[in-house]
Order: structure tokens, then C-alpha cells, then sequence
């Protein structure tokens, strides 16, 4: 029964003939199990229903404003590397676009987790405590050959072996401290927006994607579980392909042409 009132709020509509947002079905849900736990605790039910009926998941929504490859590529070079810890951000930056790592991800890698010779990134216990190898690309790796014979011993404070090291006390990098970098590289590469670790996450997958790379590659750069967390990507390439569509496709074109003011059958009559 309770499956069928489930089922109900689901496609109930409003009065101007719309379906409820999921927040309004998970309100309505939550109101329901709330009270079906108070009849079970007052004894008017011989057990607790409310597990019966579940909430509905948010469906997850990319930000509005994905950076573009001329974005990203002036966020990287806005990096000053001649100095030390400008070479570290630089690295922190690339990483993230690179790889499309998360966050947390990065601040945990060890320098033991870095493959030059293979060219691998270990991510160990990611998010779901899953492990996964990501590839580093050649220029990438080759910064990160540098970075850590050359830049992060002399950055190092203290013994650790996390890969992003600071020259402060903790020794490793805090998320807040990544906050920062960001901003400050936004700003010099002259970017409005906020910029934040996930931002590069999905600029990374975004831009793949454009460029041709199966879906489920993507997945396996991500981490993510189920194929339908990528897929969110996908309605950006689809927006792509409606662009180019409506601008390359024959019949679209020849639409244009038909609808221009200058074609013969949008003349008005001869004058008389």
C-alpha cells in the first residue's frame, strides 16, 4: 500500500499540469514516515513502516559555467614557476585538470604513489574507498619529474611523504590553502567566476568528452561507480551537437537561407 502511495506522489502533478520537484516529493515522503514512526512509538501500529517508503535521489547538476579550454589553459599559465612554491600551485593545478582528481584525492597522494616510468597516478582509497590508477600525460609527468627532484625537497618541512608539499607548519597542504591558490590564479588569468577543485574536475571530463573520448574511459578517470554519474557530461556534448546541428546540417541551413530577409520569397510584391 505504502508503495503505491509512493508511487502516487511521484506523478502527482500541480495544477498548471507539472510534475513535483523532487525537494516537494521528499518533503511530502518525510511528513509521511515521520508520521508512521510516531504510530509505531504509540503503539497504534504493531511496527515501524516508515523504512517502506524511500526518498527520492537529487539528480546531480553540473555548474552553469564549465570553463572552456582557452579558460583553463590561462588558469595554468597564470602559475608564476620561476619560484618555488609558484612551480608547487602550478603542479596542484595540473593535476587536477589532468587527471580530474578530487580534493581530498590529491592532499592524500603520496610521492610513493607517483609512477614516472609508467606515467601512473595511484589514487588510493578514494571516494567510496575504491583504489584506482589514473595516466599522467607526458608533459605532466615530465613537470612532475622536476617537481620532485628538484622543487619539493626544498619546500619540505618536516619528514612526510605526501606528494604536495608546504613550506609550513603542517606540512601538508589543507584544503582551504588549494582554496586560495585557485582564487589567486583565477584572478591573475582575469576568470570571474569562482574556481574550485571541482570546477577542473569537470572542465577535465567536459573537454575529453568534446574531443571524442568514450564515456566509459571517462568513468575509469573519475572513479565513479556507475556509468550513470558520468552521464552528466553527456548533456553538455548534446547542447554541443544541437549547436553544430542547427549550423552545419543541410536542412537546417537551408532553413536559415529560407527565413533570411534577403531571400526572394520574403520580397514583398512588385510595387505598383
Amino acid at each position: 500500500m505504502l508503495k503505491y502511495f509512493q508511487e502516487e506522489v511521484h506523478f502527482a502533478q500541480t495544477s498548471q499540469g507539472l510534475f513535483l520537484q523532487i525537494l516537494t516529493q521528499n518533503n511530502i515522503l518525510r511528513q509521511v514516515k515521520s508520521f508512521l514512526k510516531w504510530l509505531a512509538d504509540e503503539d497504534y501500529l504493531s511496527s515501524d513502516l516508515s523504512p517502506v517508503l524511500e526518498y527520492y535521489k537529487l539528480p546531480k547538476r553540473l555548474p552553469k559555467n564549465i570553463l572552456d579550454e582557452t579558460q583553463t589553459h590561462a588558469l595554468l599559465e597564470a602559475c608564476e614557476t620561476e619560484t618555488h612554491i609558484g612551480y608547487r600551485n602550478r603542479i596542484i593545478l595540473e593535476i587536477f585538470y589532468g587527471t580530474g582528481i578530487r580534493a581530498g584525492e590529491l592532499m592524500r597522494i603520496k610521492v610513493s604513489d607517483v609512477d614516472l616510468n609508467q606515467k601512473t597516478l595511484f589514487i588510493n582509497q578514494g571516494k567510496g574507498r575504491k583504489d584506482r590508477m589514473v595516466p599522467l600525460g607526458q608533459g605532466l609527468n615530465q613537470m612532475l619529474r622536476h617537481y620532485i627532484q628538484e622543487i619539493r625537497p626544498k619546500l619540505m618541512v618536516g619528514q612526510h611523504d605526501f606528494l604536495i608539499a608546504s613550506h609550513q607548519y603542517p606540512a601538508e597542504l589543507k584544503g582551504s590553502q588549494i582554496g586560495k591558490i585557485l582564487d589567486c590564479c583565477a584572478k591573475k588569468a582575469g576568470i570571474k567566476q569562482r574556481v574550485y577543485p571541482h570546477l577542473l574536475r569537470h572542465a577535465c571530463a567536459t573537454h575529453m568528452i568534446r574531443r571524442g573520448a568514450p564515456l566509459r574511459h571517462i568513468q575509469e578517470l573519475l572513479g565513479h561507480a556507475s556509468v550513470a554519474s558520468t552521464q552528466i557530461y553527456t548533456h553538455i556534448t548534446i547542447t554541443d551537437l544541437k549547436k553544430a546541428h542547427a549550423k552545419y546540417h543541410p536542412r537546417e541551413r537551408k532553413k536559415k537561407e529560407d527565413d533570411s530577409p534577403a531571400h526572394p520569397s520574403n520580397k514583398g510584391g512588385p510595387e505598383r
